[in-house]
């Protein structure tokens, strides 16, 4: 399995709300730098740096594997109001 599928799969395995919305990006096209956008209303309640611990710790394993090399975040929290 390519690593942009692993991380998109894991990524999604822990944002699966049906309002949460997961893309996994590679503008370099060589499965390791990527561009992660997630819309979670598991980031409501979150500070910025709460959002990216949470997210850099579920793409920890990958990260210290060095299947990732660069990744780049934004975090959206959606907002139910």
């Amino acid at each position: 399995m390519k690593t942009k599928s692993k991380l998109k799969l894991l990524l999604q395995t822990n944002f699966a709300l049906p309002t949460d919305k997961v893309e996994v990006s590679s503008p370099r096209n060589d499965d390791s730098h990527f561009e992660i956008n997630i819309y979670s209303e598991q980031f409501n309640s979150l500070s910025l740096i709460q959002r990216n611990r949470l997210v850099l710790k579920l793409i920890n394993p990958l990260l210290e594997s060095k299947e990732v090399h660069a990744v780049s975040l934004k975090l959206t929290p959606l907002n139910n109001d």
